[in-house]
């Protein structure tokens, strides 16, 4: 099932060039200069990337790994995922605008530990469906709107899956 998080459309990332075909012309990072303009710039300035992108080993498998918010000429921003292995993912997810949305998007990488998401803290375990808390052994990537929702996207060996931590 698919749930609506602010404007990303929450599914597992793919590891596959697909996501190409969302997105027309080639793409240059987002950088902090397409997004100063904004009031929320100033959360920006606690991340040394402007949470526009950010490294870690999200696969696991000992190589540096990159997150961030690629843009082309027509302002169509998508989320891509460049793994040490050389192989590309992107979310499979609607395109963002980088006038519209970028301004209060962010990136960051998160460390391997355990995080309760967003049904643990408001449904509780009574909900049957619910998963209170999720558990990364690699670092994995959080994808948000600043004071707004968030998902965490953790590699299961296949894909990236992700977990609403709050929305």
């Amino acid at each position: 099932m698919r749930r609506l998080i602010g404007f990303i459309l929450l599914s597992g990332l793919v590891v596959s060039p697909a996501f190409a075909l969302q997105v027309e012309g080639p793409l240059s990072p987002v950088t902090a200069a397409d997004v100063k303009q904004h009031s929320d710039f100033a959360l920006r300035k606690k991340h040394p990337n402007a949470y526009l992108s950010d490294t870690g080993d999200f696969d696991g498998d000992g190589r540096a790994d990159e997150v961030g918010f690629y843009k082309n000429a027509k302002g169509q921003v998508v989320v891509l995922i460049k793994l040490g292995n050389g192989l590309i993912a992107g979310l499979p997810s609607q395109l963002l605008s980088l006038r519209n949305d970028m301004p209060r998007a962010g990136v960051k990488t998160v460390k391997p530990g355990t995080y309760k998401t967003v049904c643990g803290k408001t449904s509780g375990p009574d909900n049957q469906s619910c998963q209170p808390e999720v558990t990364t052994k690699t670092d994995a990537f959080e994808v948000f709107t600043f004071e707004a929702g968030s998902a965490l996207y953790i590699w299961t060996g296949e894909e990236f899956r992700p977990y609403v931590l709050s929305d």
